[in-house]
């Protein structure tokens, strides 16, 4: 990865808002920010642009937009700026691949369409097809307006795996010197089950502690409440500034309905959210340099 934070701006607030955290999180990393900002070519549009100049015309206008944002970064910030054409997760996802950033940062639309739940926005898009990390941001809580703590929230599932986001959390926790707050939540009523989740929680701690970091745990005993709504409660209450999240391999066509965890998360989280890719172990590329296994899964 380079120490580059990769920012799309659609000049819509959201995306605005997406900007004061970049500003944040570079602070803290002190990475360059890009601003990209992409021109669909849909039908309207392509009936405007009749020829080079007019293409020329209306990036250098999205240029000028830019610049009028870059120059709101104080002078202590690296920052530059690339427009291009095209489908909006499709340049971003190639431009991601060529920079190699620390992270994508994408405003989330306030309150998704019914459209954008059915085919998914295209932070969603992005978050399924880039091989770079994705911290998406919602709703009006900033950086500028709250005093954040430095605490990256870990929620996990814990039947099933977890190395994967647990490397993502540890790996971030020290790029961002944040300290892990692992929570999971028991939905189940029974005993042997809540010994289970005690051991794996205090092996995941000991994981994190071992990289010299500090670790907290918490099982949240809750039957009723939906497991999202939770994990924001807990976020939103501790100040957090990231929470850490397994996006999982599904079924395309179920993916194309709000219904998992993780998509009520990156929909209704007011903190902003990692999203972590299951990984391609056969592929030699990786965002992070080490996997870290708490349950010892791989030497099985």
């Amino acid at each position: 990865m380079n120490n580059k934070i990769i920012v799309p701006v659609d000049f819509e607030q959201q995306s605005i808002i997406a900007l004061d955290y970049a500003k944040y999180f570079a602070e803290i990393t002190n990475a360059e920010i890009i601003l990209f900002h992409v021109i669909e070519e849909n039908g309207f549009l392509k009936r405007l642009l009749k020829d080079d100049d007019d293409r020329k015309n209306i990036k250098k206008e999205a240029y000028e937009q830019l610049d009028v944002l870059a120059k709101d970064f104080e002078a202590n910030f690296k920052i530059s700026t690339k427009v291009e054409f095209g489908k909006v997760y499709d340049e971003i996802e190639d431009f991601a691949e060529d920079v190699e950033p620390l992270f994508i940062l994408m405003g989330k639309t306030e309150k998704p369409t019914l459209k954008q739940r059915l085919l998914g926005s295209n932070s969603l898009h992005t978050i399924n097809e880039a091989d770079s990390p994705v911290i998406t941001v919602r709703g009006e809580k900033t950086p500028s307006k709250s005093k954040l703590k430095k605490d990256i929230i870990l929620p996990l599932d814990l039947t099933k795996p977890v190395a994967e986001q647990v490397t993502a959390a540890i790996e971030f926790a020290k790029i961002l010197n944040s300290e892990i707050k692992v929570i999971t939540v028991d939905k189940k009523n029974s005993a042997s089950f809540d010994t289970v989740l005690l051991t794996k929680m205090n092996q995941i701690k000991e994981t994190i502690e071992a990289e010299g970091l500090k670790a907290t745990t918490k099982i949240i005993d809750d039957k009723k409440t939906p497991i999202a709504e939770l994990i924001n409660q807990y976020a939103v209450e501790d100040n957090a500034h990231l929470v850490v999240i397994m996006t999982r391999d599904e079924d395309k066509i179920a993916q194309m309905f709000l219904g998992t965890n993780a998509r009520e998360i990156i929909q209704t989280c007011e903190i902003p959210v990692l999203s972590v890719k299951p990984w391609d172990k056969g592929s030699k590329k990786s965002n992070f340099n080490t996997f870290y296994d708490p349950f010892n899964v791989l030497k099985k």
